[in-house]
Parts: structure tokens; sequence; C-alpha cells
């Protein structure tokens, strides 16, 4: 696998540094909405027929950063990076154009305490780079930003998207191009193959019959979470008692206690993630085949009596990253129908005869009626995925190579 990798660094900006990249989400956020809020009338004039729809997308394309800068009472606009403004309104281009091709809703205003706090800038002539020994990255407009360079880059830098966690910390993500040349040593092949049935009360089982627990780490830190949100939502229940004499922002304590429940949920976050990357790694690195199940995690969340411990397993990131780390060691990743009675179906006879619906949910084991075969769930569950999945695999090797002789026996044709 080659073309793009992003990687992400912990930098440490200076006091005057912290200022202006706060200024530059600041004013990415307002342009965007600004540009928002003119889209918005120029698509209700198309609605009601004042303009057509050549006009609409005409003025629409006069809808830019630079009519902003040379309005007075935005004249600060000027002060942040050009490209960070210019990649605002390509975003916003991008969420314009998903609504009309039916791939979205229409795009809504950004809120201060709702979107990430991020802004992206693009590597021009040379303007991003890391310089010093690594020790720091020149972003435009900010200067020499100390950087924690953990992992070496390769390839071409063409962005940088710099983020401000909840917790105060800074982090920036930079794409490099790596051009048809991969940089990462690829993973040996094994030749194994397994099927993975992933589960709320433990992380997954295999179809060779290993558990791997699920730590559960919202669960883990819940009492400690629940203290210190309680202590800031009797903070806030105060302020209102108060009257709101001024703005929360002013208020140190409630600041102080706010940055200690979004430390601690960062740190809930990070530990999923780690988790869930030392076992995708270990699943990739020893497995060249890995089957699971297309799992519609909204819809299971629905239920409110297991939303909770199907967002803290990380089901949606675990696959996301399976995605990833086997096209980057050429490895397969076959996904099964979530329609698919893989429990239900005995592994021996093919019947379904296992235990039904949300209603049978504590029948852990159970025997075949039909051949008499003792099973434990999960691990039918995921022999079931395994069959189905290669199934799948071999059917697709087949497609691929009917299609690859199609065009050679075109490409013969067209010689001659």
């Amino acid at each position: 696998m080659s073309g793009y990798r992003a990687y992400r660094f912990r930098i440490y900006p200076t006091p005057e540094q912290d200022i202006l990249m706060r200024r530059t989400i600041g004013c990415t956020r307002k342009v965007y909405n600004l540009m928002l809020a003119e889209k918005q009338e120029i698509y209700q004039l198309f609605k009601n027929g004042f303009i057509t729809k050549d006009e609409q997308k005409q003025e629409n394309k006069s809808v830019t950063p630079a009519k902003y800068k040379k309005d007075k009472d935005l004249a600060y606009l000027k002060e942040v990076d050009s490209l960070a403004l210019s990649n605002a309104q390509m975003d916003l281009n991008s969420a314009h154009k998903n609504f009309f091709e039916s791939r979205a809703a229409f795009p809504k205003f950004k809120s201060k305490n709702k979107v990430k706090w991020s802004y992206k800038t693009n590597s021009v002539n040379n303007s991003i780079r890391f310089v010093e020994n690594d020790k720091y990255l020149k972003l435009p407009k900010v200067g020499n930003v100390r950087i924690k360079k953990h992992r070496a880059t390769y390839g071409k830098l063409k962005s940088a998207t710099v983020a401000l966690e909840r917790s105060g910390k800074w982090y920036v993500s930079v794409l490099f191009d790596e051009g048809d040349y991969d940089y990462v040593e690829k993973l040996p092949s094994t030749g194994s193959v397994v099927g993975l049935d992933l589960g709320v009360k433990e992380l997954a089982i295999d179809s060779n019959g290993n558990h791997y627990a699920n730590p559960k780490f919202v669960y883990k830190y819940s009492k400690q979470l629940t203290k210190e949100q309680r202590k800031l939502g009797k903070m806030y229940s105060q302020w209102e008692k108060e009257g709101k004499p001024c703005q929360l922002s002013e208020r140190k304590n409630y600041q102080k206690q706010k940055l200690k429940v979004a430390k601690l949920q960062e740190k809930i976050r990070n530990c999923r993630k780690n988790n869930l990357n030392q076992f995708t790694h270990m699943m990739v690195k020893n497995h060249d085949i890995i089957c699971v199940e297309s799992l519609n995690i909204i819809g299971m969340a629905k239920n409110h009596k297991l939303a909770r411990a199907i967002y803290d397993t990380g089901m949606g990131e675990l696959i996301r990253q399976l995605i990833y780390k086997c096209a980057r060691s050429d490895k397969a990743l076959v996904k099964i129908d979530r329609f698919f009675a893989s429990t239900q179906t005995c592994h021996k006879c093919k019947n379904k005869t296992g235990a039904k619906g949300l209603a049978e949910l504590n029948i852990r084991e159970w025997v075949c009626s039909e051949c008499g075969a003792h099973h434990d769930r999960d691990i039918n569950a995921a022999l079931n995925i395994v069959d189905e999945g290669l199934k799948i695999f071999f059917e697709q090797q087949e497609q691929q190579e009917l299609e690859n002789n199609k065009t050679v026996g075109t490409t013969g044709i067209a010689c001659l």
C-alpha cells in the first residue's frame, strides 16, 4: 500500500503561538459560518424561483474568504494563515456539493462548543517543514513550534492539520505523499485464516477458540468520572442560581474543573484506542485472512441498555483499524453480511437450530437438535463467520480472475 499517509505528533506552542493558533481556529469557523449564511440566502433565492440554477452556481463562486477581508470589522482575518481560510471554503464547498448530490443534509453552522477545534493548512514552496533536527515544525504565520517527533516520516509533506483537544493539548497531523513506494515494512505472510465474532462482554472471540477480554475503560473510570462531572454540574447550577453574573469563561474554578473532566475523558479514549491498536496489530501480524461481520453499530446502540457498552468496545474503530492495517500489509479483510445467521447456524450440519433474538441472549451454550453437536455460542459464530468469509473470498478471487482475463482478451483483439 502506498500513496498518502498521515502522522500525528504532539506539539508544544509558546503562549504567543497558542493565542495565534486559537485565533486561526476561530477565524476559520467565522469564515465558514459567514460563507454558509450567504450560500443559504442564494439557495433560498433559487428555491423560490428568483434565480436560475446557473445563476446560483455563479453566485456561489463569488463567495470567498477574500471578500470578507475587505470588511473593516473583519480586518483581523488578515492576521491568520490565508490557506487555513481557503481550506474552510473547500470544506464548505464539499459539504454543499454533497447536499445537492443527495449524499448529506444541508450544511450546518459551526458552534464553538460542538465542533472540533482545528484548522488545516497546505505546504506551498516548503512553507511547512521540520527544522533543527526535527525538534521544531515550521508552520505558516506561527513559526517554529516545538514538536515531539516520535517516529520517522517519509515522502513529500503536503499539509498539516493543527488541533486543540479539550484537555488543552495541541496536536498536529502531518500528511505525506509517499508516491508509488511504500516505506513501511510489510508484515510477513503466515497462511493463517481467522474469523472474529465481536462482542460486548468480551472484545472478540476468534474461530480458534481464543477469548479476548474487553477492558471496559468507561466502567473502570466511571466512579471517578461521575464524581468530577457532578462537581462540574454543581458549579454550573450555582452560577445559574447567582443569576449568571458573568461569563463561564471568567469563572476560574469552573474552567479548572472542566479541564479535569476533559483530561479524564481523553485518558479513557486513549486507553481504548491503544488497546484496539494492540489487538488489531496482533490479528494482522498472525493472520492473512480476517473475517468479520458488517455490524450496524448505530442500530445496535439504539438499545439503551447496551448503548454504553457497545460504544465502550469501539467496534467501529476496531474494524477501521483492521481495514487500513490489512491493506498496508497486503492481507485480506472479508466482511460478512450483517444478516448472516452466524449465531443460530450449527457449524457441523448448517441447520438453524441455535438461540434466536435478544430474548435468548442469555443462552451461551446449546445442543443442535439435528446433529446433537454441543456448541459454545460465540465460538460457533466465529467458525461460521470464517467459513462464510472464505466462501466470499474465493468468489471474489474468481471474479477478479475473470475480469483480468476479459481485459487481456480485449487488449489482444485491439492489438490485432
